[in-house]
């Protein structure tokens, strides 16, 4: 019989096979769920900041109702602030983003009545041509130039055109530059209008997509944290990774267009690494019950446990020696085979002596014995050890207690790691 170690490939009964669904299941659940408390977090600091914007723009509404006061006329103020205590309830009320999403809306819509608000009160006040051209180009200011200049062109040259003609008119046709004045506080109302409201939308789509890049890595963080806590790698985790980061560029580009379809693609890279760790997971928890069942077995073979012995190679594979009274070492090695399916390895001490004198075999029936009375509870465990097999010629099959290099002797002797 062959000195060569003893392996037996192990699978699931069908009690086991359920509970590894309902598991599986589990964890399904348990990601879903923890990607919705982040984008919860995610959804109270929106919310947060969302308020700061509300609260400045309502207090500069009000420091206009000041001013309309003078005038008499003050219900379009009003009708404002009222508008905008609706958009704050909205806002404590959005329990999704594109709830809240719909309040940045309302906000918009409150900044373009307030820019317009402000120059018409402009040609309201009894000022000065010269002061009249400067107020309207003060406000046009508060918007960056390039901002102006990216969301409409024409409407900046158009403004700064008439302003220099006004200005030009000051000094001999005080009727003329007013009118010229009160032209550019139109146009400039008219064009602040189109601007915040098309960079209003383009940063509704960038909230959209920089959601999509959020939840991205929020489901990448939860496969990283999963893998990490059962101490396995997250063999998809390239793939996601790099899907990811490409779908960051993009955003930061600002080709929102493509972070729809580079989400897409980072998406299906994400469920892939989700179905490796799950395959992986459940070839890890295997592992590690059928050990279990091997060692809460061991003691009734008359073999004593060295618990510090346990290695958990980087290949997921698992290592364990047990000694007999007379200080004979047994290792077992629970490992994946080639075929991804659960391989137990046994070898003693005995057999790796007879290999090196050259008279293999009579090592062989003690260690048969013992495998049968382990495959005995491992059954009782829910698992279906196969028949018992012996390969020399096999280079893949690492002796259990022996280093990475096939080549070598199985290393069980007492204390060795």
């Amino acid at each position: 019989m062959s000195g060569s170690p003893k392996y037996s490939e192990i699978r699931r009964n069908e009690l086991r096979r359920q509970q590894a669904e309902r598991e599986r299941a589990e964890r399904e659940q348990r990601r879903r769920q923890e990607e919705e408390r982040r984008r919860a977090m995610a959804l109270v600091r929106a919310k947060e900041q969302a308020r700061a914007r509300l609260a400045e723009l309502t207090g500069r509404v009000r420091e206009l109702h000041v001013e309309a006061v003078q005038f008499g006329d003050t219900e379009p103020v009003d009708e404002l602030i009222a508008d905008l205590g609706r958009v704050a309830s909205g806002v404590d009320q959005a329990g999704t983003s594109a709830e809240l999403g719909r309040t940045a809306e309302g906000i918009d819509r409150g900044e373009r009545a307030l820019a317009g608000m402000r120059f018409l009160l402009v040609r309201r006040r009894q000022q000065r041509v010269a002061d009249r051209i400067a107020a309207v180009a003060a406000l046009v200011a508060e918007v960056p130039q390039d901002v102006r200049v990216h969301y409409d062109r024409d409407g900046h040259d158009e403004i700064a055109q008439l302003l220099e003609r006004a200005s030009r008119m000051t000094g001999s046709d005080t009727d003329a530059a007013i009118a010229r004045a009160d032209a550019a506080a139109d146009a400039a109302r008219e064009h602040l209008d189109r601007v915040l409201q098309r960079r209003g939308a383009y940063e509704a789509r960038q909230a959209q997509a920089a959601a999509l890049v959020a939840a991205a890595h929020d489901r990448l963080a939860v496969l990283e944290a999963e893998a990490a806590q059962l101490r396995i790698p997250l063999t998809g985790g390239g793939p996601a990774v790099a899907a990811v980061d490409a779908l960051d560029r993009v955003l930061r580009d600002g080709d929102l267009d493509r972070v729809v379809a580079s989400n897409e693609e980072a998406q299906a890279r994400l469920a892939a690494a989700e179905r490796e760790l799950d395959a992986l997971t459940d070839r890890v928890i295997e592992r590690r019950e059928v050990l279990r069942s091997i060692v809460a077995a061991l003691p009734d073979t008359g073999l004593q446990v060295d618990r510090d012995s346990f290695r958990e190679q980087t290949d997921g594979s698992l290592e364990l020696r047990a000694y007999s009274p007379a200080g004979q070492a047994f290792a077992v090695m629970v490992r994946d085979n080639a075929e991804h399916r659960t391989e137990v390895l046994y070898t003693t001490e005995a057999m790796s002596g007879e290999v090196v004198s050259g008279a293999p075999g009579r090592s062989c029936a003690p260690l048969l014995d013992i495998i049968d009375r382990l495959s005995d509870e491992v059954r009782r465990d829910g698992f279906e050890p196969g028949a018992v097999r012996w390969d020399d010629d096999d280079p893949d099959r690492r002796p259990p207690g022996s280093a990475a290099t096939v080549a070598q002797q199985p290393n069980i002797a007492r204390g060795a790691s």
